[in-house]
């Protein structure tokens, strides 16, 4: 018995690991000589909260320039000095979003959960926050909650793959910037979290 639950903890792992290689270590973002390859099994569904927040929208960027930032120069002046905190309970998620800032040049920080990240906030700060809605200690709600009590103009960008409307209305009166549904394209969230900061 234990040599099949060993064999399928190797296999899950090595899947992971092919995953992670696959979607993250083979990305080297835009080149020169040639659009970037877009990833057809995730896909990005921005929705953006039913309720409007004076002053987060018009950012002054159009959706054309916004697909050009990710991977240029200009991206790595954005990001530079901006620090983002990941908050996900999925550490390939958490492993896959860091390598893809942290290329981009924000300094990361990460949290497993809502205690960690609420621990993270207080010690480094953030200017923009990834957070998931579902967290094994705390709902995202009470994390978010949490924050806005310390710092009231933080972006935070929820990120869930359940967007039940009576706790996106609840987010959106706590200050969400936006949500966002999983699964996503990562170099729209890049673009999005770009135009945030």
């Amino acid at each position: 018995m234990m040599y099949i639950i060993l064999l399928c903890a190797v296999f899950v792992t090595t899947i992971a690991f092919v995953v992670y290689l696959q979607y993250v270590k083979k990305d080297t973002g835009p080149s020169l000589s040639a659009p970037p390859v877009r990833r057809q099994s995730l896909s990005l569904q921005l929705s953006p909260v039913k309720k409007s927040f004076p002053g987060k929208q018009g950012i002054g960027r159009s959706q054309q320039a916004l697909k050009a930032l990710a991977g240029s120069a200009d991206a790595a002046k954005i990001a530079e000095g901006k620090k983002l905190l990941i908050v996900d309970d999925q550490p390939l998620i958490r492993l896959m979003l860091a390598e893809l800032f942290q290329k981009a040049g924000f300094t990361v920080y990460e949290a497993a959960d809502g205690m960690s990240a609420l621990e993270q906030f207080e010690r480094h700060g953030a200017d923009c926050i990834l957070l998931d809605f579902m967290l094994p200690d705390m709902d995202g709600l009470d994390v978010l909650c949490a924050i806005r009590k310390s710092d009231a103009s933080v972006k935070v960008l929820l990120i869930t793959a359940y967007g039940e409307p009576e706790k996106m209305e609840a987010a959106a009166e706590l200050g969400i910037t936006e949500w966002i549904e999983k699964p996503f394209d990562t170099d729209q969230l890049l673009n999005r979290v770009l135009a945030l900061v």
